[in-house]
């Protein structure tokens, strides 16, 4: 179920760059590892678009003050749409473009399971945290991924109906 092949962030790369690898690979998120290998942080697309970092239509570098969007109770539980998220790069505030960098911009908070989690604790973490990732850890060091989407491609492979023979 877990994914080895997980595309990584450094704390020192560029907001900017971190979008583009984003966009480049179809993805919604991404560890952020230190040198060594440690898991200290994760960036999402939701953590780019969280209103405090858009204003007059730009992202700002430096929280602003807003209301949240939506009403209580009706937050927004899935990953935002790339599209939705993309802005040209003119619309980038002039302290974003490639001085912002990922330690700047991520949640340092990292919900993990270990190697030996079974289905049943990755959809309890999944569900209980409210998340579409989650991240397979031995002590520090990031050994894989499993995502909501690999979650359901593994239950749609046991619901398949087998054939008989």
């Amino acid at each position: 179920l877990m994914r080895r092949d997980v595309l990584t962030l450094s704390p020192e790369d560029a907001i900017e760059a971190a979008l583009r690898i984003f966009e480049e690979s179809h993805i919604g998120g991404a560890p952020v590892v230190d040198p060594a290998g440690r898991l200290i942080g994760v960036l999402t697309l939701s953590d780019v678009a969280r209103t405090e970092h858009v204003e007059d239509g730009r992202i700002q570098a430096q929280p602003s003050r807003f209301e949240l969007a939506e009403e209580v109770g009706e937050e927004e539980t899935e990953d935002p749409d790339p599209n939705a998220i993309f802005f040209s790069k003119e619309n980038y505030s002039a302290a974003l473009l490639g001085r912002e960098r990922v330690a700047d911009w991520m949640a340092r908070e990292v919900i993990s399971v270990r190697p030996d989690a079974g289905l049943a604790e990755i959809c309890e973490v999944l569900v209980g945290q409210g998340i579409h990732r989650v991240f397979v850890t031995e002590g520090e060091r990031l050994l894989g991924v499993v995502s909501s989407m690999d979650v359901v491609r593994c239950v749609a492979r046991e619901l398949r109906p087998r054939s008989r023979g």
